[in-house]
């Protein structure tokens, strides 16, 4: 598996390239200290299956940083690794498109399996996302959703974008955002960040709990 590891503190990422030698074998792990650095070899790399991506990096963070690694790997996972433990900054990650939120303090099973679940189809979410928007949402009325809902829905909540979701399922963009819309609609939720609290919250539709 190729894994790109992004995160200026050089520690960690030893730390973490350590960790994932004991996930699995064969890993070929690359690691970068800037969205900058990134962006420069990116064509001399081979397109990463997963991406850990701190939150703060030099002269990007947050948003920024997984705006310009989704569009320069839009068919790589990634999953945000931060100090940053905000229910809100996690909201906007996965809104963002990232299949997981994985805060530093955490203990190194819990990122085995937290790795484990995004790699299986998944969404990582910390205890922290249940926070406030968390104990609001309640069961659905209806899970009644159509095949291609389904498939829309399950890319949009492990981080793919529209645009690849539509090249995925052969289908315009704007049928995609149109299946999604009623998505969210059958599941009673607005946006990408609460189908996604819902999904985990309820363990609807596999594989995104």
């Amino acid at each position: 598996m190729n894994i790109l590891i992004i995160d200026d503190h050089r520690i960690f990422s030893a730390g973490l390239e350590f960790l994932l030698d004991g996930i699995s074998d064969n890993n070929v792990i690359t690691t970068e200290v800037s969205c900058e650095d990134v962006l420069r070899n990116k064509d001399n790399m081979v397109a990463p299956d997963l991406i850990l991506l701190d939150y703060n990096l030099p002269n990007s963070y947050g948003e920024q940083s997984l705006t310009l690694i989704k569009e320069a790997f839009p068919s790589s996972i990634v999953v945000i690794i931060s100090s940053e433990e905000s229910h809100a900054i996690i909201h906007s990650m996965i809104e963002g498109g990232a299949a997981g939120y994985i805060p530093k303090s955490s203990e190194p099973k819990l990122l085995e399996h937290a790795l484990n679940l995004v790699l299986a189809g998944g969404v990582y979410l910390p205890p922290q996302a249940f926070d406030t928007l968390g104990r609001r949402i309640q069961m659905p009325e209806t899970r009644s959703l159509t095949e291609r809902q389904e498939q829309v829905l399950r890319g949009a909540v492990s981080g793919k974008t529209n645009k690849v979701i539509a090249l995925e399922l052969d289908i315009a963009e704007g049928t995609v955002k149109s299946h999604l819309s009623s998505a969210y609609e059958c599941m009673g939720v607005n946006n990408r960040t609460e189908a996604v609290l819902v999904a985990a919250k309820f363990g609807i539709g596999n594989p995104i709990q």
